[in-house]
């Protein structure tokens, strides 16, 4: 009788267990470091688009929610006059000339809000909702809904 080399179906089988097993381990960690990335890119461009913001802010003493002004400082990020843009929007608003607030829906769906005024120090929120950052418009104060107690993302 010969012997035949190769493989058989217990040990095929045993090496697709092990590479299931692999698998339901690793997707789930790697979903979880995409929605991050996607969180992380948000803040970032959110927080380029506050210091386009503040350079306008040194040239003209007031802050301003004229896109065109601040797509000229910094034309990498699409601005646009509204606290709910869409995704891949800075969404830009102002109370009077001392208080901007800005926001950001990141690839994942979650909202990302920036208040900053001339007086006060800069406030960070986080929330599922455009409406629960800043319920619509700017606020003179920095804000005081969950969405932006203690969050300093």
């Amino acid at each position: 009788m010969s012997r035949q080399d190769g493989f058989s179906l217990v040990e095929l089988m045993i090496v697709v267990l092990i590479v299931a097993i692999l698998i339901a381990v690793a997707v789930p960690t790697f979903l979880g470091q995409r929605v991050t990335a996607q969180d992380r890119a948000a803040q970032s461009a959110l927080r380029n688009g506050l210091v386009a913001e503040k350079s306008v802010m040194a040239g003209r003493f007031s802050f301003t929610d004229d896109v065109t002004e601040l797509q000229a400082v910094e034309p990498s990020f699409l601005f646009v006059a509204s606290l709910s843009p869409p995704v891949g929007q800075i969404g830009v608003a102002v109370n009077g000339t001392d208080v901007v607030c800005m926001a950001v829906q990141s690839q994942s769906g979650t909202w990302f809000g920036i208040w900053d005024a001339v007086q006060d120090a800069t406030a960070f929120g986080r929330s599922d909702t455009a409406a629960a950052l800043f319920g619509g418009s700017c606020p003179l104060s920095p804000p005081a809904s969950p969405a932006w107690a203690g969050n300093g993302w």
